[in-house]
């Protein structure tokens, strides 16, 4: 009697994950320690005073410091800079005797945070009560090109374009942007950070904003057994801090035709 083939197959571990790359993450400088541990070294930043999470305030906290009007290009007011922290979480549960549900937890966080943490940023941004509202462009080139020069007048360093994946192939396409290494840039050398959380909207937005910088705490998981149901169950979380520093510019363009995805 020939053995039945289901009695052949023996559990094997699933390929590992590989996050997209360009993200949001992968231009983020990376914040360490407590942010009041001194002054942001480029011109126009923001001093941040408070530690990571503020308990009282439940906030990161900073102002862009007053200009040197000598070198002021544009009339400028001091802006409030606040980072609020999230928790992005996720979850597993199985029956198996051998099932690690911390461990697959944890795997399942690392799968889907960069897209969660994408959703809230740039949620975030378009509610900044100082985002510049650039209206709409006839084309991406314009749209672009309109974005970068908002950020040479208005800030003194290097800015952060966020675009949705929607509008990847058209700046490829017009050779608005191209490859550096494991990051995409424009030809001025702003970096792109091409986030898949972004709205994938038709028209689409693209958004300008100043250096980003992203604090968050190691994965925190909490487990748990089910006797009556026999199952293994974990729930792993971390908490995230993210701020632009000083600039905030969105403008709305024509995406691929047939891309709305919302």
């Amino acid at each position: 009697m020939s053995t039945p083939p289901e009695a052949l197959r023996y559990p094997v571990a699933p390929p590992s994950a590989v996050p997209r790359p360009f993200g949001l993450l992968s231009v983020a400088v990376e914040g360490e320690g407590s942010p009041a541990a001194g002054p942001a070294p480029w011109e126009r930043g923001v001093d941040y005073y408070s530690p990571l999470c503020n308990r009282a305030t439940g906030s990161l906290e900073g102002w862009c410091p007053e200009p040197d009007f000598e070198k002021e290009l544009v009339p400028f007011d001091p802006v409030r800079v606040e980072g609020a922290p999230f928790t992005v979480t996720s979850g597993s549960i199985c029956t198996a005797p051998s099932f690690d549900a911390e461990v697959e937890a944890e795997v399942q966080l690392a799968r889907g945070e960069a897209y969660r943490v994408e959703e809230l940023f740039f949620a975030g941004q378009l509610t900044r009560p100082e985002l510049a509202d650039l209206g709409a462009a006839s084309d991406i080139a314009c749209a672009l090109g309109a974005l970068e020069a908002y950020a040479a007048s208005h800030y003194g360093a290097r800015p952060v374009l966020h675009a949705p994946v929607v509008l990847l192939p058209l700046l490829f396409r017009d050779r608005l942007v191209e490859r550096d290494g494991e990051r995409i840039v424009t030809g001025w050398g702003t970096p792109v950070a091409v986030g898949a959380g972004y709205p994938q909207s038709d028209p689409a937005t693209l958004l300008i904003t100043g250096q980003v910088t992203a604090w968050r705490t190691e994965p925190f998981v909490n487990s748990d057994f089910n006797v009556r149901k026999n199952e293994r169950l974990a729930i792993a979380e971390r908490t995230y801090v993210l701020t632009a520093d000083c600039l905030a510019a969105a403008i709305t363009v024509p995406g691929c035709p047939g891309g709305e995805t919302q």
